[in-house]
Formats: structure tokens, sequence, C-alpha cells
């Protein structure tokens, strides 16, 4: 089953299916609803029960991704999409970037380090988790698993006026943020 948050219809048989709600019951909940609020919480108590309780394992969600490039298209059409983490480890047009901008990010040692400077740790337990974007940097790399991030739902401007997209790759922020935090 497809799960597509962008397509209204699609969006409502499919909740009313994984769910086992009644498209009558559905629709009241979205009348009363306060989508300035969590609505996934609301949905929750209001149907009073867990996200986690539907096996979902065998459904697909449709998502969008947008991304920055400066080669026109080039490498995703070469290496197709690629987690953070595989594209730091390998010759991309993010490791030609960072290496133009003396930023060595060594996935495998999980160190960062900017041209004389002394590396910095980014393994959990090695990291300075006082200086919040160390911290974040550490994260988006291990806890997250510098996995692809993608919209589940939302309009074009919306997607696009996202800070990260309209200005610059979230990693490429982390990394300015880290490096102007240690180093000035």
């Amino acid at each position: 089953m497809v799960v597509n948050l962008f397509d209204l219809q699609n969006m409502h048989e499919t909740f009313c299916g994984l769910y086992s709600i009644k498209p009558d019951d559905l629709d009241k909940f979205l009348n009363i609803c306060n989508s300035e609020e969590d609505v996934v919480s609301q949905f929750c108590d209001y149907f009073d029960f867990k996200l986690d309780m539907v096996d979902v394992t065998s459904s697909e969600l449709l998502c969008k991704h947008i991304t920055t490039t400066i080669d026109s298209g080039d490498s995703l059409r070469q290496n197709g999409f690629r987690s953070l983490k595989e594209l730091l480890q390998k010759e991309s047009v993010l490791t030609q970037f960072l290496k133009e901008n003396y930023v060595i990010l060594d996935i495998a040692k999980m160190t960062l380090k900017y041209k004389d400077f002394q590396e910095i740790q980014l393994l959990p337990e090695r990291c300075e988790y006082d200086i919040q974007e160390v911290k974040r940097l550490s994260s988006t790399l291990n806890h997250d698993n510098g996995v692809i991030e993608a919209f589940y739902c939302g309009d074009m401007e919306e997607m696009l006026g996202y800070s990260t997209v309209a200005e610059c790759p979230e990693i490429l922020d982390k990394i300015d943020n880290v490096i102007f935090k240690k180093y000035g």
C-alpha cells in the first residue's frame, strides 16, 4: 500500500484502511482538529490508539526530496541517491567542495579537520557534547546515521522555503557552525 500524504484522497483512503477508521469518523476528526498544533498527537488521542500498533512494514511512504546541485545533476544521475555518510566516504561533489574549503570530514575515523587546526572528534563517546554545534553534527552522522531526508507532506512553496533548502544544505550549515564555534 502506498501512503501519499501529498494527495488528500489517497491519505484519506489509506488512513481509513490502515487504522480501520470509518470514513465519516475520520471526516469528523479532520473538521475539529487544529492544524496549527501537533496533528499526529491529536489523531492518536481522538482515536485512542498508538501509531506503532499497526503493522506498516508492507506499506510505502511517498516522499519528496529536494537537493542542491552544482553540476546540473550529473552526480545524482551517475550515483543515484546516497546517504550523507555514503557521499562523504567517496569522491563526490560534496567531498570536493569540502576539500576546496580546507575541510576534511573523515567518516571512518569520525573526525572533522579544518585547515591545520586540531581534529574534532565526532564519535559520541569522544565528542565535545558541551559544544552544541559539535553535538548536532555528531548526532546527524551517528544517531541519525546520515540518512536521506525527505518531505512527507507540504506544498512546494513550504518545502522550498525550508531554511536548509533555501539557504544551503543542512550538513554544510552544521559543519560551518562547528568551525565558527571552535575556530572563530
